[in-house]
């Protein structure tokens, strides 16, 4: 297997869901974490160094403790992270809102493979593998 191409950080509440988009990014290449919510995720992002901090954060709105609109508004506000690009991987319809939050690309459940490995190429750029 390629070195990973890209680090990528899961956001789902739905450990199932988390767990399986773990193993299929990593099949494809990528190294994943994961956070079951946002509150988490801020702390991961926080622990995170420049050389092992996600390239794109995949994330779910509807969550427990911090849901997704909460955790952008606080990502946004960090400039340590604020540039990290956000792919959201939602149930919801809130295209409009997402894009106010400046959500880089909009994916609803259950999106297609091919779409989420394409959102994550077109958020980090093509790796060389």
């Amino acid at each position: 297997m390629p070195p990973h191409q890209h680090r990528v950080l899961v956001v789902e509440d739905d450990d199932e869901v988390r767990e399986a988009l773990g193993v299929f990014l990593e099949i494809a290449g990528h190294a994943v974490a994961g956070s079951p919510n946002g509150a988490a995720a801020l702390e991961a992002l926080r622990a995170a160094t420049a050389d092992d901090g996600p390239c794109v954060i995949l994330l779910d709105v509807h969550m427990p403790v911090m849901d997704g609109w909460e955790f952008r508004r606080r990502q946004l506000a960090d400039p340590a992270y604020a540039n990290i690009p956000v792919v959201m991987f939602t149930g919801d319809n809130d295209v409009v809102r997402a894009r106010q939050l400046g959500v880089r690309e909009f994916l609803r459940k259950p999106a297609d493979t091919d779409a989420i490995l394409s959102a994550i190429e077109r958020c980090c750029g093509r790796s060389d593998s």
